[in-house]
C-alpha cells in the first residue's frame, strides 16, 4: 500500500495509461483518509477545476483534474 507520503506534488503517475500531474495530497474536508489531486493530460479525462463542494484545493485548468482517494 502506498502513503501519501510517497507521492509528491509535480510527479508525474499513469492510471490506466492515462497520465497527469498530482496537484495536491492530504486532507478533503468532510472525507477520511488521504487525498491525491490529479490534473490529467487530457482534460476530458478530468471531471473539476480543483475545487470540491466550494473549496479550493490546487489550481488547475476548467474541468481537467479529480481527486483520487488513497485506498489500502
Amino acid at each position: 500500500m502506498s502513503s501519501a507520503f510517497d507521492f509528491h506534488i509535480g510527479q508525474r503517475l499513469s492510471f490506466g495509461g492515462d497520465l497527469c500531474t498530482i496537484r495536491f495530497v492530504g486532507d478533503v474536508q468532510g472525507t477520511k483518509g488521504p487525498w491525491l489531486g490529479v490534473e490529467w493530460d487530457d482534460p476530458s479525462r478530468g471531471k473539476h477545476d480543483g475545487s470540491v463542494k466550494e473549496v479550493k484545493y490546487f489550481q488547475c485548468m476548467i474541468l481537467g483534474s479529480c481527486l483520487c482517494q488513497m485506498r489500502r
